[in-house]
């Protein structure tokens, strides 16, 4: 990920949570930016997107880096689970 699209997750968490305003906001973006850098900018978004609808707090980096997607099971035509 760029700076620029760890600071837009920054942004959007603000905004989701108007009570969450770090006062060393270049701090936590270079804090943030050093565990998001080899990250993949479309997945990170997807899972914040994930963890914003699931938790009413604030959330650290682990939540959206390791954020665990459900796995769905399906039922074949013989009754049996598939993943």
């Amino acid at each position: 990920m760029t700076k620029s699209e760890v600071k837009e997750m920054l942004v959007k968490i603000e905004r989701i949570f108007p009570r969450y305003s770090p006062s060393d906001k270049k701090g936590i973006l270079d804090a943030w930016y050093e565990l998001f850098k080899d990250e993949k900018a479309e997945q990170m978004f997807k899972n914040l997107n994930a963890v914003l609808k699931e938790k009413s707090y604030p959330p650290v980096p682990a939540d959206i880096i390791s954020y665990q997607w459900p796995v769905e099971l399906k039922i074949d035509k013989y009754g049996g689970m598939q993943l």
